[in-house]
């Protein structure tokens, strides 16, 4: 197996060098073996050794056109031997063609990602056809079959591949609905929240075609409003209700809202409050209770890294309510460079 070491095993068990009589070269696919003497580098009548086997194995399993070699060292009469060599050539990709598409072709080729000539596994293509199937069900084509059609030709191992490809109806939003796990506790600041919630999501969605990176987007702009609403913990997924019939996705948006904790920075020129809130907070809501000295830390780290190495950071503590104040201070830049 060229992929492996184990023709090392081989090479121990044979001598150093001998006289080779004849050197024979055959393989499952190719009769015509005159490149292959060229590559081997091996003569008959010639003094051979290890070193030589080593070097024409090496060739061979860089041009990635064999995964196995079979090698046979046979003494025929004392003190002269017969060498040979028996490939076995992978599988390779002779052709490829998609149709039930009038645009996006040469995508979806891209997609599939083997090459002609090259080596064709079946574990690289069912996941090249997967991620097929992905990108259409991203773009909400959730109806969208892919029919595959493998022919192998057993003479020269070569292996052609037809998709036929079904992308059925585009689905679109349908309703959207928002399912909200809290402590309970009714204000109006809350009830204005998540109306302004409510609201945002419709405008971006309704009758919107089903995108995963749409939803992925409105997703991360709620979590960002929540984070400048005082609820930097909070959770967002999505739960999709298939309607087939009418080609709809019906959305359910599930907010977690977990701890309230407002921030209020001040002094703050170089980042927008948003960006030092979400550096403070992220991955927070698996350490809480976070203590204020941490995001104290994270932003003078994050300053300095930015050349701000005086910066200043304070904070005060109230109920429900943090306030930092900073003082960012010199930006040094880097003048030179002096190497000893």
């Amino acid at each position: 197996d060229l992929s492996l070491k184990d023709y090392e095993h081989f090479l121990e068990t044979i001598p150093e060098s001998f006289y080779c009589e004849q050197v024979n070269i055959d393989a499952d696919v190719n009769s015509d073996c005159q490149p292959l003497c060229y590559l081997i580098g091996i003569q008959g009548k010639t003094l051979v050794s290890k070193k030589d086997i080593s070097k024409a194995i090496f060739y061979l399993k860089n041009t990635e056109k064999f995964e196995r070699v079979s090698i046979a060292l046979d003494e025929a009469v004392p003190g002269q031997w017969k060498l040979s060599f028996y490939l076995y050539s992978y599988w390779t990709l002779a052709s490829f063609s998609c149709s039930g598409v009038w645009f996006g072709k040469e995508k979806i080729k891209n997609l599939y990602g083997l090459e002609y000539g090259r080596i064709f596994k079946q574990e690289k293509h069912e996941q090249a056809v997967a991620q097929m199937r992905d990108e259409f069900y991203q773009k909400g084509f959730l109806n969208a079959r892919i029919h595959e059609k493998i022919q192998r030709d057993y003479t020269d191992k070569t292996v052609d591949i037809a998709l036929k490809i079904t992308k059925g109806a585009r689905f679109t939003v349908g309703t959207i609905s928002l399912c909200v796990f809290d402590d309970g506790k009714e204000s109006k600041e809350k009830q204005d929240l998540l109306e302004a919630i409510q609201l945002y999501t419709f405008k971006q969605l309704e009758n919107a075609w089903y995108k995963q990176r749409t939803l992925d987007q409105v997703k991360q702009e709620v979590l960002a409003h929540l984070n400048r609403e005082g609820y930097p913990f909070a959770q967002v997924s999505y739960k999709d209700n298939i309607d087939y019939e009418e080609s709809k996705v019906n959305l359910v948006l599930h907010i977690q809202l977990n701890k309230y904790l407002k921030t209020v920075i001040n002094g703050n020129h170089f980042f927008s409050q948003q960006q030092l809130q979400e550096h403070m907070m992220r991955g927070s809501e698996n350490l809480w209770p976070i203590s204020e000295r941490v995001c104290v830390h994270e932003i003078k780290e994050l300053y300095q890294q930015k050349g701000f190495l005086d910066v200043e950071v304070t904070h005060e503590n109230q109920v429900d309510l943090w306030t930092f104040s900073i003082i960012e201070g010199y930006r040094y830049h880097l003048s030179d460079i002096e190497f000893e």
